[in-house]
């Protein structure tokens, strides 16, 4: 067992995949993981540049981590296997782009409803002061039902989300122009001016804006990967937890942000990273994943409500 993380390969494993010892499944196997593991892609990337700097086709190459290992590493498999792996590095090495278009199944979801939170506001008078981090999160979620309700061509449902977002927009710093559009698509759903089908496209573009302007914070993906997964576990729906990028973004939050998540939401991750991670995308336990999902969505509503009641 690696002496760093649980889920990675054992060092014997990746000196099998660098001398071309693996299956083809096995082979892929280890691509996907140092793709996204940075542990392990840095001893992986450590060898070939070794290598690479001794000039030397079968050099043999110490690596370390508690225990040493040494094998025997091809230049031309290093220049090959390295090429290949850098750029899926450098890919998964980043946070997704979480955009509701491609999270969510119009068709699939079709008879899920999206309303997983009532309006009511209020809090303790004695709440803390907050930061944006529970609006951007919600904000994410609610982008996620705007886009499934438009796709159903429900204009009441689409109405009462552009509501919430409307609500939350008034708490969030640098949002003046998707403000107004939103503000406007509603009036305009409201009045029967545009069909929510005409909202669709620019409501894409305007939430695109918005999730370049949130790039470097989690909140708002957190906000809509939670809600979208929500909704795809009351579905049952496998499409959402089979995504490569789905499946690895608790993993990549809880790596790279968990200093900017709530620490009764950590638990809850972890949860979730475990399921993914440990089930084949056909036996979820959906019931599951979708009060994990829930648990996430209702503790940033919760210091929501306590921030609006200062």
């Amino acid at each position: 067992m690696n002496a760093i993380n649980e889920t990675c390969p054992p060092l014997e494993d990746i000196a099998a995949f660098l001398d071309g010892k693996l299956s083809e499944r096995e082979r892929a196997r280890v691509v996907a993981h140092l793709a996204d593991c940075e542990s392990c892609y840095a001893v992986f990337s450590g060898a070939a540049r070794f290598q690479l700097e001794e000039e030397e086709p079968a050099a043999v190459i110490p690596l370390r981590r508690r225990t040493s290992l040494r094998w025997a590493l091809p230049l031309a498999a290093v220049l090959v296997l390295g090429l290949a792996t850098i750029p899926l590095y450098l890919r998964y090495s980043r946070m997704p782009v979480m955009l509701s278009a491609e999270l969510v199944d119009p068709a699939a979801l079709k008879d899920v409803p999206t309303d997983w939170t009532d309006d009511k506001r209020g809090g303790p008078e004695d709440a803390p002061a907050l930061d944006t981090g529970p609006s951007e999160v919600l904000l994410g979620a609610n982008l996620v039902d705007l886009r499934l309700n438009l796709a159903r061509d429900d204009r009441e449902q689409a109405l009462n989300v552009l509501s919430r977002i409307n609500g939350i927009m008034g708490g969030l710093l640098f949002v003046k122009e998707p403000a107004a559009f939103y503000e406007k698509a509603h009036g305009d759903l409201y009045e029967r001016k545009r069909t929510p089908e005409e909202v669709t496209e620019e409501a894409a573009r305007v939430e695109a804006e918005l999730t370049e302007i949130y790039s470097d914070t989690p909140y708002l993906p957190l906000g809509k990967w939670t809600e979208a997964g929500r909704l795809s576990a009351l579905a049952g729906n496998t499409a959402f937890f089979e995504d490569r990028d789905n499946r690895r973004f608790p993993g990549w939050l809880l790596r790279n942000a968990a200093e900017d998540l709530d620490e009764d939401v950590v638990p809850t991750l972890k949860r979730i990273r475990g399921i993914l991670e440990d089930s084949d995308p056909s036996e979820l336990p959906h019931e599951d994943l979708a009060k994990q999902f829930k648990g996430i969505l209702d503790h940033y509503q919760h210091e929501a409500d306590a921030a609006d009641a200062l």
